[in-house]
């Protein structure tokens, strides 16, 4: 926002929100992956595995439409797809939550599934305290 100077129209909470509900996701799949891995290497490819096909197929460097038809139906199974719809609605159109309903619905829910396989696993592998 300061440094681009974009016009910013929505709530900053709301953004910000958004934001840690994604993040927490990320966190679970991140102590999901390295519990998974047997080392730290083995977790590095796991993640890039999922962030390179993450970031090609998510809107976020092109539309949706610029991809092969065959592809599209993979963007709605990547989490920062509905970030970067989020995010876009409320600095864009100014949304709120009746405009981003269903992409904080999905974030919320990957972000419970990622924590609790992430507790599960770490439970298994006798983690727990």
């Amino acid at each position: 926002y300061f440094l681009f100077h974009t016009m910013f129209v929505g709530s900053l909470l709301l953004m910000l929100l958004v934001i840690i509900i994604y993040t927490i996701g990320l966190q679970g799949l991140g102590t999901l992956l390295s519990g998974l891995a047997r080392n730290e290497f083995q977790a590095m490819e796991y993640a890039l595995l999922i962030i390179l096909p993450g970031l090609i197929l998510t809107e976020a460097f092109w539309p949706i439409e610029a991809l092969s038809p065959s592809l599209r139906p993979l963007v709605f199974l990547f989490p920062l797809t509905y970030l970067n719809r989020a995010l876009r609605a409320i600095m864009l159109r100014g949304a709120g939550f009746s405009g981003i309903w269903l992409d904080l619905t999905v974030l919320s829910l990957y972000a419970l599934l990622m924590l609790g396989l992430s507790v599960a696993m770490m439970k298994k592998r006798g983690y727990s305290s």
